[in-house]
């Protein structure tokens, strides 16, 4: 097993596991729905800081396992904000030169990748504050009462536990390799990355069949079923503080949407 813990086990021990999930499902989507309609980067900053607060404080995360899931969108972020911010030319904030080509950083540019960086990072966090306190067939209970069609969170469902057996197959191949030196230099490295990935394709394809013909032997129709989590007790005060949550949210949003980017 890998040394850190994955979303099912933050989940399970999350602060936050006791919410309804219909609550958290819908505040989550309005963060994010606040976030991307957000004119300027200021309310998607304020999102990501006050749902990774939650996250953290009330969901009771470390911090160093919620930056480590954040850091892979963050870098791939990153690199999109640097794109949008680099133009071709000779005039602006900034501009120099990379292999005889002219390059600039604009207000405009500069502008727009701020823009982005915050809508994203706002909606970013509200997915992960979803996602670190709900586990997945509580969210697929929540589509289903959505009437999303049971074919695609059943196919969510599957892809979502295919992802975690791949990383443990992984995990475990390259724990083997490490234990035979297969990393002590690096030709021997190449070839043991080579043989792990060949391998971890062939053992992905078995377990996919695998996992079809149990299903198959339990009369599967095309559609998997969840248990109903509708058992959670309706609680006035959650009821009251999300309603607040909400119209404070949307007062900030139209706060910050009379201020200008820069």
């Amino acid at each position: 097993m890998s040394r850190h813990p994955s979303m099912d086990v933050l989940c399970a021990s999350s602060g936050l596991k006791k919410i309804s999930p219909g609550r958290k499902f819908s505040f989550a989507l309005y963060c994010m729905v606040l976030s991307i309609a957000g004119k300027n980067p200021w309310m998607g900053f304020f999102l990501a800081a006050l749902l990774s607060g939650i996250t953290l404080l009330a969901g009771k995360i470390s911090l160093g396992n919620y930056l480590r899931l954040l850091s892979v969108p963050f870098g791939f972020l990153i690199v999109s904000c640097i794109t949008l911010l680099i133009d071709m030319g000779q005039c602006g904030l900034w501009h120099g030169s990379l292999l005889g080509v002219n390059l600039c950083i604009t207000k405009t540019s500069l502008s727009q990748a701020i823009l982005v960086l915050g809508r994203s990072i706002g909606a970013l966090c509200a997915l992960y504050f979803l996602s670190l306190s709900t586990p997945v067939p509580e969210i697929i209970g929540v589509l289903a009462k959505l009437r999303v069609p049971g074919f695609f969170t059943g196919l969510m469902y599957l892809i979502y536990r295919c992802i975690f057996i791949l990383f443990s197959m992984h995990h475990s191949m390259k724990t083997a390799a490490k234990s035979r030196m297969g990393f002590r230099d690096y030709p021997t490295s190449l070839s043991s990355v080579g043989k792990i990935y060949a391998n971890l394709l062939h053992r992905s394809y078995s377990s996919a069949m695998e996992m079809f013909h149990a299903m198959e032997s339990r009369c599967f129709q095309g559609e998997i079923a969840f248990y109903d989590f509708s058992h959670y007790s309706t609680n006035k005060k959650q009821k009251i503080l999300f309603t607040l949550a909400y119209v404070f949210l949307f007062a900030l949003f139209t706060l910050f949407s009379q201020k200008e980017i820069l």
